[in-house]
């Protein structure tokens, strides 16, 4: 409604100030500046707007691996971000890629028991689970390891480990019928 359209745009005008006013003092690949810009990309892609957002989240991205690196965690969030905005906007080659470079890196900085690393397993496991992703084996082999994680750090009642339980018996469901 109105009330929504009125914060998300009051949300974009301070981030946008607070990024250009970070961007003079400390430069655009500053921490601040990347932070305010990702941060606007956040508000404008739950709003909706994807296609504004995209190019923020971008960015984002770039600056920060420039700066930090690939797999510091500031640039494998920027990476996740990305990732679930081209998810949504139906550009799903290059969502598979981040979202595995997201796993990849946490994996080998965090080690593949982190919480951290729990979660970019779950979130590519249920892309590959979609719909057309043609990658059912791959996705039930990271469903399980995903379940187990998530049991283990967030226990049985969390919602994403009774996603990942339902997601796998559809696809074990599934395969046997075919």
């Amino acid at each position: 409604g109105m009330a929504g359209r009125g914060e998300v745009s009051r949300a974009e005008e301070v981030l946008r100030s607070a990024y250009a006013a970070a961007e003079r003092s400390c430069g655009a690949a500053s921490p601040a500046a990347l932070g305010y810009d990702d941060e606007l990309a956040v508000v404008l892609a739950n709003a909706g707007r994807l296609a504004e957002a995209e190019p923020l989240f971008r960015r984002a991205l770039n600056s920060r691996r420039k700066a930090l690196g690939p797999w510091h965690e500031d640039t494998l969030r920027s990476e996740h971000n990305l990732a679930v905005l081209l998810d949504n906007s139906g550009q799903r080659e290059e969502a598979e890629r981040a979202y595995r470079e997201v796993h990849r890196g946490r994996c080998e900085v965090l080690g593949e028991t982190h919480p951290k690393t729990v979660e970019a397993t779950y979130n590519l496991a249920m892309f590959l689970a979609g719909p057309r992703q043609g990658c059912e084996a791959e996705a039930v082999e990271l469903l399980g390891e995903a379940q187990r994680g998530l049991q283990a750090h967030f226990g049985y009642n969390d919602a994403r480990t009774t996603a990942c339980a339902k997601r796998l018996s559809e696809l074990r469901l599934g395969r046997r019928d075919a």
